[in-house]
């Protein structure tokens, strides 16, 4: 069978027109390459003033082709650049931080391995050469602004948005929350323009055959290539388990390109990916996904601190984590990556180092108790430490704060 002949088998249970269809495969048979990033070099300080581009969502500046769909443009990756005055950024707790385990007997992801959460991230113990990333703004957008952006992912799962609501400062909220109805039946939420969220009107099916992960991987990918804006991608995969030791895992795809610098593989990864939030082998089909959405305006490149550096404020307690506070002294750290912290309510997108760790002294067996054997799971938890340095950082205390 064809990739065409996948794509409409896996567009069935959808509603878009024929013609539509037709649009959409030939675009897809006939795609170009994927455009180089615009990149700058240092500026005067004359010019310190153009550094950041102004615009959100689809006022972009001129660059890369962003991706196009029926109704318009859905995100592009907006660059980065230097400055020659860096301002201080703020740095706190993600919301629902802080909310995991009430002591420290286990970690937050339960495992029978514990290299099933480990994911492909191009700087897994691999940060040594980055000695700067780029932080980005995260501004409010208008209503009207979110109301385009679900406008253009509807289009391009060719249907329509029916109706909606919106609310943002006027309200007391840190960002603008948007959700949605599509005429399909589906439903899609989005805060800020950062984070997209779409709930399909039903599963769309797979064949009997494509019973696990592995084999239905090729056709997910089918499903959600036209909101995609990259090929060949590499695929990601975690595994954990809940309290009955059921299997969930979450999969993305993401543009990867060995010829990229370190620091643009890093940004794809966390940025230009697309996937579902979990997998079970019961499921039979796909019936929500993430899409990706890049910052809406150009970064600026802030220096960062050191992998060795984060891991000792880690052993010294100064952290963010999903559990209760743990010993950091003692704990058998398993992986160092850089990912990034793009929480709605932050004013920046900004890069952490993610701390994976276990404890030799956890016990799961308790909460384990109704899963086959719940002496053969271990766990593992995250820690997060802000990776620019202390010189531009400003430390918030909020209420889900809990380890420092």
């Amino acid at each position: 069978m064809t990739n065409a002949e996948l794509y409409r088998q896996s567009l069935s249970s959808l509603t878009p027109g024929e013609d539509w269809r037709e649009r959409t495969l030939a675009a897809m048979e006939s795609a170009s390459p994927r455009p180089a990033r615009r990149r700058t070099l240092p500026i005067l300080a004359a010019c310190a003033a153009l550094v950041i581009a102004a615009g959100l969502g689809w006022r972009w500046f001129s660059g890369p082709t962003p991706r196009t769909f029926p109704g318009g443009t859905v995100s592009q990756d907006p660059g980065y650049t230097s400055a020659q005055t860096l301002e201080k950024i703020s740095w706190s707790a993600p919301v629902g931080m802080g909310m995991g385990g009430s002591d420290d007997t286990q970690g937050s992801f339960m495992v029978h391995d514990l290299e099933e959460m480990t994911g492909v991230n191009p700087t897994l113990d691999n940060t040594d050469s980055i000695k700067e990333l780029p932080v980005y703004k995260n501004p409010i957008p208008s209503q009207e602004e979110q109301l385009r952006f679900a406008q253009n992912v509807a289009a391009a799962l060719g249907t329509e948005i029916t109706d909606y609501e919106s609310y943002g400062p006027e309200t007391g909220s840190p960002y603008r929350f948007f959700s949605a109805h599509m005429a399909d039946g589906g439903r899609m939420s989005m805060e800020n323009l950062i984070s997209c969220h779409v709930w399909l009107p039903e599963d769309l099916p797979l064949p009997a055959w494509a019973d696990t992960l592995e084999k239905a991987a090729p056709l997910l990918r089918e499903q959600l290539a036209p909101l995609a804006g990259f090929d060949s991608p590499v695929l990601e995969v975690t595994t954990h388990y809940n309290i009955y030791g059921e299997q969930s895992q979450n999969f993305f795809w993401f543009h990867h390109d060995l010829e990229d610098s370190l620091t643009d593989q890093l940004l794809d990864y966390c940025f230009n990916r697309i996937g579902d939030t979990f997998w079970h082998e019961s499921d039979g089909g796909m019936s929500a996904f993430h899409l990706p959405c890049w910052p809406t305006e150009e970064g600026v490149l802030y220096p960062i601190r050191t992998a060795e550096e984060a891991v000792a404020d880690f052993r010294a307690g100064d952290y963010l984590g999903m559990d209760a506070p743990t010993d950091g002294a003692n704990a058998q750290i398993l992986h160092v990556e850089l990912v990034y912290m793009n929480q709605s309510y932050q004013p920046y997108i900004q890069p952490a180092y993610c701390i994976t760790y276990t404890q030799d002294y956890w016990d799961e067996t308790d909460v384990m108790s109704d899963a086959p054997d719940p002496e053969s799971f271990s766990s593992v938890s995250v820690a997060y430490v802000p990776a620019v340095v202390d010189e531009y950082l400003e430390e918030l205390d909020v209420q889900y704060m809990p380890n420092t």
